[in-house]
């Protein structure tokens, strides 16, 4: 079995921001923790899923953003906060065609 990779077209949707006290943080779609095909499904489909909502480690959160009532936590390792619990895991149904991938 062989495989071919190509450079497709694609931009994770923006879902948001939220201003914080050194920048603006961001927020977008994140599909691409898995990728699977239905049997049955035409040529150029696509399924992905986005695990879970958008996540950042407490000390670039620190860092980046200013949240300096999180500084206590830095250290502790794995530590992240999900500023946006509404943004949850997500499935997506994505068209490959023409070099470009539409959701």
């Amino acid at each position: 079995m062989s495989w071919t990779v190509e450079r497709l077209d694609w931009a994770d949707q923006p879902l948001g921001e939220i201003d914080l006290p050194k920048r603006t943080m961001c927020f977008r779609s994140g599909f691409g923790s898995g990728l699977s095909r239905r049997p049955g499904d035409p040529a150029g489909i696509v399924w992905a899923v986005g695990d879970r909502g958008p996540n950042i480690k407490v000390k670039v959160a620190v860092k980046r953003y200013g949240l300096e009532a999180l500084k206590r936590l830095r250290d502790r390792e794995g530590a992240k906060i999900m500023p946006r619990p509404d943004l949850g895991p997500a499935i997506a149904e994505l068209r490959v065609a023409d070099g470009r991938v539409e959701l």
